[in-house]
């Protein structure tokens, strides 16, 4: 920068024309860095200066250098007044100062108005002794926005309201001041409308933005806020209901051609309108209308922002939503009718090519991720069941199956393998899924869960079992622990004994732990479960071995255990566990005297999950007294706190044991939310046992030989799947084609068709039981009722429109005709 003092001499005598915009900015920050007592040295001679330093000051507020612009027009109004400067000079060094301290305030939200509003009231001040209208109406003008930054949005809002019509009259229609008065008016009824919106009060939004949109009085400068303040009214009338769709569908309009005027054709926000108004034709139930305007509206997004633009992007994932939905209200629901309908003439008798197909169709129609996967997953498994394992991979390996995660992909190998007769083949087929499974735990490092997913998978199909010999011959140490696991869970004692010894125990987790302790405790496998109790000794699940080793007669074993553990939660239910056991056993002194200790653990510290321990102490009390005796008890040696709960767990004890009547009874002294849940377990602990009933005679009935009657008898049970099940069971077992046909028929009428009858399970269960059901129809019926039974089912998922509900019949209909079908 040149001398600066002969920069400020020349500023003060020739204006800031004569500086350049950067020694403008630098020669304020200079003596903006002096303390205050120099900069008395550069204060103006004469009132031109003063004039002179008021306009620099409106040059930096209008390059927006608001902060910058106030040193100088402070000193503009201090020479003013120093110099004795009427109100034809004082005024506009007073705006200069005042415009520049509210630039600065709206951009600094800790600043304080308390300068600026003295400004005004300077202003007020030398308008009193010298009146002037326009001068009024500018100092009210800034008063009021001082107000609005206060936080006073109503009062500003009221007074601008009030001002504008004196600001016309005064300065007229076009003054810039009247222009501005009505743009920062529409701006704050604009933000309140839209608060108001935003809190679920659209219909008192309406009436600040009405009046917003009204003092613009459509003004081309405003194109902008006009848009802005068409939208949020289009927005606050569809959302209150209190206007025609002509009303709304103009206002959206005219949003949509101001934002377009304002950026000449080359804004996204009219994009953003445009997809509001196509979301409220669709509200309005104008489908195609709605349809045609979001697919112009993403052509032309695409066509001015490019492909690759956010907007673009967020438009081309919204319209696919509305056209699903509009295939949906189309076809009333029925998109296995509408699929059918797609591939009936092309694939004409082929019904297991339907099946595949139409679960493909609709799986492209869900409305949700799950529920793509699930119908995918269920094409692909058809398609691997059927012996085409390469092309099933596919369909998996191209949707990702991503709400599954491996399971889905597990679901297809674990298909494909069963579906291979030639063992070498089916060797193969598992090297390849292990191989993948073991790469992707590699890749992942996801603790093998896709090792498990497959192994899982493979054992629930018994036509694999055989290639688990592989598994087990050259195994990762990931699968050791998880093969041996699923020899538990499948009950296979001596398999998994034979797997420890093999890999010489590998270290298991305590779940894996836990199910291989209480397995060998159901066979009375006394040495087993000794075995292995000691390797929970260090875990949180160290009192479990205990109900093990009573129950295979090691007593002392067992309660040896008990003095080790930690007091808290885990010796509270290792007692409850010995009390359960004497009381079973009817040792009456010792069942008390484990409840009672446990009771004192209880009371002690009743925090956490108590209903577990409780339940076990009542069971074991009811073994060694009545009802009554076991209440007494309860409220003898349990706290206050816990004798609700404690009744809640007779009742459910009792259920267990099924007196539902005394069940009933202990409930009906509980409070009301342990009473509403107490009755609830026993109705169904009641259908339970009256299922089990017909269940039993229907066994009975089906030995006979009476079919028809068998069938008959499952007609009370609640559980669709429960029928479903048993008739398949009874028509693989009567030997007679015309009963097994009919038993088949039950269960497709109670294949679970109904939300009403299937809310008791996910959706994937009814999946199964469609496959299982269409599995027993292919093994049972000659192919030409099977090819009927398909058919019927396929009709059937036509005529629905719960997508849900319809699917288990097509996955029915697939498995039903299937090739490759092994019994």
């Amino acid at each position: 920068m040149d001398d600066p003092d002969l920069l400020w001499a020349m500023l003060l005598v020739d204006g800031p024309s004569r500086l350049s915009d950067e020694e403008q900015r630098d020669l304020v920050l200079r003596l903006a860095g002096l303390p205050a007592g120099e900069r008395e040295d550069y204060a103006p001679d004469d009132l031109g200066q003063a004039m002179h330093l008021t306009e620099l000051s409106g040059l930096l507020s209008g390059r927006d250098l608001n902060e910058l612009a106030v040193l100088p027009a402070r000193m503009g109004v201090a020479g003013a007044e120093r110099l004795g400067a009427g109100s034809a000079q004082l005024l506009p060094a007073l705006l200069a100062l005042i415009q520049a301290l509210y630039g600065s305030l709206v951009r600094d939200e800790v600043m304080t108005c308390d300068e600026a509003r003295q400004v005004v009231e300077r202003m007020e001040a030398v308008l009193a002794a010298d009146p002037d209208d326009g001068w009024s109406v500018i100092a009210a003008f800034y008063r009021a926005l001082l107000e609005r930054l206060d936080g006073g949005v109503e009062t500003a809002a009221a007074a601008l309201a009030g001002l504008l019509p004196r600001a016309v009259e005064i300065l007229g229609q076009d003054s810039d001041w009247v222009h501005s008065i009505r743009a920062v008016y529409a701006d704050i009824q604009a933000g309140r409308g839209n608060a108001l919106i935003e809190a679920g009060r659209p219909a008192e939004a309406v009436a600040p933005l009405r009046q917003g949109l009204d003092a613009l009085a459509g003004r081309l400068e405003d194109r902008r806020r006009w848009g802005e303040i068409s939208y949020l009214l289009a927005l606050a009338h569809w959302r209150a209901s209190d206007a025609d769709d002509a009303t709304v569908t103009a206002l959206f309009e005219d949003s949509a051609a101001a934002y377009d005027a304002a950026d000449a054709g080359g804004g996204e926000t009219v994009f953003v309108v445009r997809e509001a108004l196509g979301a409220f034709l669709w509200q309005r139930g104008r489908h195609e209308e709605a349809l045609a305007l979001l697919e112009d509206n993403l052509a032309e997004a695409g066509r001015r922002l490019g492909a690759d633009h956010e907007i673009v992007h967020d438009l081309a994932v919204e319209l696919p939503r509305f056209r699903r939905a509009w295939l949906r209200i189309r076809e009333g629901g029925k998109l296995f009718g509408w699929a059918l309908a797609n591939h009936r003439q092309a694939l004409a008798e082929d019904r297991f090519a339907l099946a595949v197909a139409m679960l493909r169709d609709v799986a492209g129609q869900a409305e949700t991720a799950e529920l793509h996967d699930l119908l995918l997953l269920e094409a692909a498994v058809l398609l691997a069941a059927s012996g085409r394992g390469e092309e099933a991979l596919a369909v998996s390996d191209g949707a990702r199956l991503p709400s599954m995660g491996g399971w889905g992909e597990a679901r297809v190998w674990a298909a494909g393998a069963a579906a291979l007769a030639d063992s070498q083949a089916r060797e193969a087929w598992v090297g390849r899924a292990v191989a993948k499974a073991l790469a992707t735990h590699v890749a992942e490092s996801e603790d093998g869960k896709a090792l498990i997913d497959l192994i899982e998978a493979l054992f629930r199909e018994a036509a694999a079992t055989e290639a688990l010999a592989l598994l087990e011959a050259g195994s990762h140490p990931v699968c050791r622990e998880v093969l041996i696991a699923a020899r538990v869970e499948s009950d296979d004692l001596d398999g998994a004994l034979a797997l420890l010894d093999r890999w010489d125990g590998p270290e298991l987790d305590d779940s894996v732990l836990i199910d291989l302790i209480e397995l060998a405790a159901r066979r009375k496998r006394r040495a087993v479960v000794e075995r292995f109790s000691p390797l929970l000794a260090r875990s949180r699940m160290a009192h479990l071995p205990v109900s093990a080793l009573l129950f295979v007669g090691a007593e002392d074993e067992g309660l040896a255990l008990i003095p080790r553990l930690e007091s808290g939660w885990s010796r509270t239910e290792a007692l409850s566990m010995a009390a359960e056991h004497f009381g079973d056993k009817g040792d009456a002194e010792r069942c008390r005297s484990f409840a009672a200790q446990a009771a004192a653990e209880l009371n002690a510290d009743p925090k956490g999950f108590v209903f577990q321990p409780l339940c076990r102490m009542a069971k074991g009390l009811l073994g060694v007294m009545d009802v009554a005796g076991v209440m007494e008890w309860g409220r003898a040696h349990l706290a206050p706190g816990l004798v609700s709960e404690y009744g809640y767990a007779v009742a459910c004890a009792l259920e267990m044991q099924g007196r539902h009547d005394a069940a009933w009874s202990v409930a009906q002294d509980l409070d009301e939310d342990h009473r509403a849940q107490a009755e609830s377990r026993i109705r169904t602990s009641r259908d339970n046992n009256n299922a089990v009933g017909a269940i039993a005679h229907s066994h009975k009935l089906a030995a006979a030989g009476k079919a028809e009657d068998a069938v008959s008898a499952l007609a009370s049970i609640a559980n669709p799947f429960a029928v479903v099940n048993e008739c398949i069971g009874i028509a693989e077992t009567c030997g007679d084609a015309g009963a097994a046909a009919q038993a088949l028929r039950a269960a497709f009428g109670r294949l679970p068709g109904k939300l009403a009858d299937g809310a008791i399970c996910s959706s994937g269960l009814r999946l199964d039981y469609g496959r299982k059901l269409g599995e027993a129809a292919g093994r049972i019926l000659a192919p030409e009722a099977g090819a009927a039974f398909a058919e019927a089912a396929l009709t059937r998922a036509a005529g629905m429109d719960d997508i849900i509900a319809a699917a288990p019949f097509v996955v029915a209909a697939g498995h039903a005709v299937r090739p490759h079908q092994r019994g």
